[in-house]
């Protein structure tokens, strides 16, 4: 019966301070509030549920990471609030593993990745598949043996290879863009904020194409043998087999000293 909250206006959700009985009942200290702000102001008495199928689940390039939607209830009486989105669940590194892939392929976490979307062999979509296609279980099987489940560990594996994921991706890949993905490989060159290249970016790629380089050179050497690299010097060494050359060699004296100026800066 406020004067505040006329019928045709009448909000849904409000806190009050107490209830007076006369011969009605009225609420006293009253204030009208937005559904949304429950789970930010009384999280602890808010319960979500699982994940929703639809709306799909989103990355969230502030925090990286993927979210997802779910049904929340507040309160003892399991009030039902507005689907709302929260990050996934970690116990469900399934789950995760497979929408970080698709979003990957649909170009959320590496906008670089955005233009080849339209020349996709089969929808990103089936990753989330009960039985995901042989394509699809190569490319979750290669990132989970990296770890990765998010742009900062994706970057992490590019460092170590750059050729990580390229086969796999290539494998998605109609034929007349193939040449232009392994060009652009890794495609770390934009920043996920802006999609500008900052100038750190383009040096740690010029650096991969040089690690590319060697890996080239080296499956191109008449000489049998092995490449070891050392995590801590990024050195690459061949080491010739009894039917190879003898000696080894070292390509990382142009790289330390690139890595030096960097640490200068």
């Amino acid at each position: 019966s406020s004067s505040l909250f006329p019928p045709e206006s009448q909000p849904k959700w409000l806190v009050f301070h107490e209830i007076v009985e006369t011969s009605r009942r009225y609420m006293k200290d009253v204030t009208a509030i937005e559904p949304h702000w429950l789970p930010l102001v009384g999280a602890h008495l808010c319960e979500n549920g699982t994940p929703l199928d639809q709306p799909l689940p989103v990355y969230n390039r502030n925090e990286d990471r993927i979210d997802c939607f779910v049904k929340t209830t507040f309160g003892k009486n399991r009030w039902p609030l507005p689907i709302r989105k929260i990050p996934y669940p970690p116990e469900m590194k399934q789950a995760i593993l497979r929408n970080f892939a698709r979003l990957l392929l649909q170009g959320e976490v590496v906008p670089d990745l955005k233009e080849f979307t339209s020349y996709l062999k089969t929808r990103p979509n089936a990753f989330l598949n009960p039985i995901p296609p042989k394509n699809a279980k190569r490319f979750l099987g290669a990132l989970l043996e990296k770890n990765v489940t998010d742009r900062s560990t994706l970057e992490a594996a590019w460092r170590e290879d750059p050729n990580f994921l390229l086969a796999n991706y290539t494998e998605w890949l109609q034929w007349p863009k193939q040449a232009r993905l392994k060009q652009i490989w890794p495609p770390l060159s934009a920043s996920p904020d802006t999609g500008v290249g900052s100038a750190k970016t383009k040096k740690k790629k010029k650096k991969m194409e040089k690690k590319k380089n060697v890996y080239s050179n080296e499956q191109n050497h008449q000489g049998s043998g092995t490449i070891l690299i050392s995590p801590s010097t990024t050195t690459a060494t061949r080491v010739a087999t009894a039917g190879g050359l003898g000696g080894a060699a070292s390509f990382s004296s142009a790289e330390e000293e690139e890595e030096e100026e960097d640490e200068k800066e």
